[in-house]
């Protein structure tokens, strides 16, 4: 019985439990309530029976005495002076007596206050006759009179004296015995009383420390875990126990502890991940920034090249102009033309030389564009990751997303900038080659002048206007290796942002592995 009533008070609600003691203590204060007033009553029938009968009933037995013995007064009044007066009050005072009779036998409790009202009236009854007599015998016998005053008639009125007297004696004994019994009755309703409400306050306590025991020990329980993962430590667990309400709130704390512990376990996850990433984002900006940098002194090289090729092409357009100048002369200076030919073709040749190092220096700047090319791509598909994980780590990934978006712009940037590069490189290769050709033609018509140079004087027309062709076509190399110079300057200037870009990429990266070790220092605080 006792397991069963347990079993249900662990199922009850915290409701029906507040309701269950209060009743009990609502209980005991009516049962106190029903006693006290049960009690009470009593000592109210106690007063009202004193107050209803016993006054009435001594009043009633004083009255009469009091008219009897007035009535003997009287006698020895009549005895002494013979004055009728006397006779006549104490006959008139027999109405009183018998009216305090009267009252005393109506108020009279039981029959044995009857009785003795009964024979108080049967001896006053007796002792009236008697007087009667006395007062008829004084008429001619005073003497006598007296003697029957002395005599029968003082033994009637000590009769009723003592039947009075004892009617008297026990109704006041009799309202001592009620009195001490109201008395035990009061007290016995105190102590009663007393009992009971010590009683209410020992269940109220009971009912109040069995209700706050049944309240505090899951309550405690799920703040326990409640404090211990605020302190960091997730792993602890509530006890499903007490009143449904306490194990649903139990239930709800395991499930928010568990949900925290695999939010921080993910963020954890992707925090390595993130810094991971941005570890492989440093090392590419490395990479990047080395290969840039070797892009940027190939193409200050080259731009130097370039220029040099430029001016050599200026010197051949300006000796071309001079062989022009002197093509009339050429008949009667033929040492001095083969001179300038053997000139023109070591000038041609070392032209040519140049401006192949310049294709193949043109070559390399294509390669390094493609690798910086594919070096941004890698730089952008890196932002793009970092990226998904920043939208995966919720609120504490919009910092590194805001990183990462950057990132992804500079290597957009890059992949242009590295287009617009390989479009330049492209268009001086193309340059480089028809110079390549120029010249090419250039030496095989220097070395035709070589060759002929014993019929120069002859073909001098023909020379002037070859000559006329080879000075346009030297000043269309100059032009174009100008081109080359000015295309390469800008080849170096993208390269030089690119490299800039790439130190930027370099710093976001430091700052994407900063920003990761804190967010894994902050979760490292908890365990699971």
């Amino acid at each position: 019985m006792s397991q069963t009533a347990n079993t249900l008070l662990r199922r009850a609600s915290v409701r029906v439990r507040l309701w269950a003691a209060f009743g009990a203590v609502v209980l005991v204060a009516a049962i106190v309530m029903i006693l006290a007033v049960q009690g009470v009553a009593r000592l109210h029938t106690g007063l009202t029976q004193a107050s209803r009968h016993s006054v009435p009933y001594l009043t009633g037995l004083s009255d009469a005495a009091l008219a009897a013995k007035s009535a003997a007064t009287d006698e020895r009044g009549f005895l002494i002076s013979g004055d009728p007066k006397f006779r006549t009050e104490a006959v008139g005072r027999r109405a009183a007596e018998s009216a305090g009779l009267a009252q005393a036998r109506t108020a009279a409790l039981g029959a044995d206050q009857v009785q003795a009202v009964d024979r108080i009236s049967a001896a006053l009854a007796a002792f009236n006759q008697g007087l009667d007599h006395e007062f008829d015998v004084y008429g001619g016998n005073p003497k006598q009179a007296v003697t029957m005053s002395l005599g029968a008639n003082r033994d009637l009125r000590k009769a009723y004296e003592t039947d009075i007297t004892a009617a008297t004696d026990a109704a006041k004994a009799a309202n001592t015995r009620a009195a001490a019994a109201s008395d035990r009755q009061a007290s016995t309703l105190r102590v009663l009383l007393v009992v009971l409400l010590a009683l209410t306050v020992v269940i109220g306590a009971v009912a109040a420390w069995l209700l706050a025991r049944t309240v505090n020990r899951p309550l405690g329980a799920t703040v326990a875990v409640l404090e211990r993962a605020a302190a960091g430590d997730l792993s602890a667990r509530a006890t499903l126990a007490g009143a449904p309400e306490f194990r649903r709130m139990a239930q709800a704390t395991n499930q928010m502890v568990a949900n925290t512990a695999d939010a921080l376990q993910e963020i954890s996850s992707n925090a390595r991940s993130l810094s991971d990433t941005a570890a492989r984002l440093a090392a590419t900006s490395d990479t990047t920034a080395r290969a840039v940098t070797v892009a940027a002194e190939q193409a200050d090289s080259v731009s130097g090249s370039a220029r040099g090729v430029s001016d050599s092409v200026q010197t051949v357009a300006a000796a071309a102009e001079e062989m022009s100048a002197t093509s009339a002369q050429i008949s009667s200076s033929t040492s001095g033309a083969v001179q300038v030919a053997a000139e023109a073709v070591n000038a041609a040749n070392a032209t040519q030389e140049i401006v192949s190092k310049l294709d193949n220096s043109s070559s390399e700047i294509g390669s390094v564009v493609k690798t910086i090319t594919s070096i941004a791509e890698q730089t952008n598909l890196l932002a793009l990751n970092a990226t998904i994980e920043a939208a995966r780590a919720g609120d504490a990934g919009k910092g590194f997303a805001v990183v990462a978006g950057e990132v992804k712009d500079l290597a957009q940037e890059t992949a242009r900038a590295t287009g617009d590069i390989a479009q330049r490189v492209e268009t001086i290769q193309n340059d480089t080659q028809r110079a390549i050709e120029a010249i090419s033609r250039i030496a095989e018509i220097i070395s035709k002048i070589n060759e002929h140079q014993t019929t120069i004087a002859a073909a001098v027309e023909e020379q002037s206007a070859t000559t006329g062709e080879m000075t346009r076509s030297i000043t269309h190399a100059a032009s174009g290796t100008g081109d080359i110079a000015a295309n390469l300057g800008l080849v170096a200037d993208s390269v030089r942002t690119t490299l800039s870009h790439t130190e930027e990429t370099r710093e976001t990266a430091g700052q994407l592995t900063a920003m990761s070790t804190q967010l894994q220092n902050l979760v490292g605080r908890f365990r699971y």
